[in-house]
């Protein structure tokens, strides 16, 4: 049973999937407005900046990120190794939890600097959670363990995973409403043209798993 407690390992590259390209023909730009719609609209389902930046309605913005399906991503992840039959079922359901969770990240968004290859330096203070992932993880894991061995029969692999899934949703959960964080780092990403479109900005997506590294504690 000790494969429950790494099923978490690849979340963050599974939620850095959004984009954030911006199109844009003006001679200013704001990089730092820009990194901030985008995590905005990434992590807290705020699209009103990023919108306005993209030249789109909060709709359109709201559609563009709901094709990416970040949260679905994370929630298979999430439950990769479970019986199928299993994560059909809870999946919606953490789908929902997960993006209640990263709605609770902090962070604040620093001045951007222009670098000489024309690259914009963005620092980002972010304060990492501290008590959500890892615990929720560790906690359910030993939660189906002490579970299993008060049991008077041999339970089915499905029977394992089902109560392993309710285990660790109720961990997060609980994780939710109590949420801590460490003390705030500054990290510092780019924001760059496109190789493919020097009209369009956007954050490597190297960059963006830097940022998620700093606010979750997987």
């Amino acid at each position: 049973m000790k494969f429950f407690k790494t099923l978490t390992a690849a979340i963050i590259p599974v939620i850095v999937l959004t984009a954030c390209s911006l199109f844009s023909s003006v001679l200013s730009f704001d990089a730092s407005g820009y990194a901030k719609a985008c995590l905005d609209a990434t992590l807290k389902q705020n699209f009103t900046e990023y919108a306005k930046l993209t030249g789109q309605t909060e709709e359109e913005a709201k559609a563009e990120f709901e094709k990416e399906d970040i949260f679905g991503d994370a929630a298979d992840t999430i439950l990769s190794g479970i019986d199928p039959s299993v994560v059909r079922e809870y999946q919606p359901k953490y789908k929902e939890l997960i993006k209640q969770i990263y709605a609770q990240c902090k962070y604040e968004v620093g001045e951007a600097s222009k670098n000489e290859d024309g690259s914009y330096s963005v620092p980002i203070t972010a304060h990492k959670m501290n008590n959500v992932y890892s615990q929720a993880i560790d906690k359910a894991g030993k939660d189906l363990e002490k579970y299993a061995a008060k049991q008077t029969r041999s339970l089915s692999d499905r029977e394992l995973n089902e109560k392993y899934v309710k285990l660790l949703y109720d961990r997060l959960s609980k994780a939710l409403s109590n949420i801590t964080y460490d003390e705030p780092q500054v990290i510092t990403v780019s924001v760059r043209t496109a190789e493919t479109d020097s009209r369009t900005y956007e954050i490597p997506s190297s960059d963006f798993t830097k940022i998620f590294g700093a606010l979750i504690d997987i």
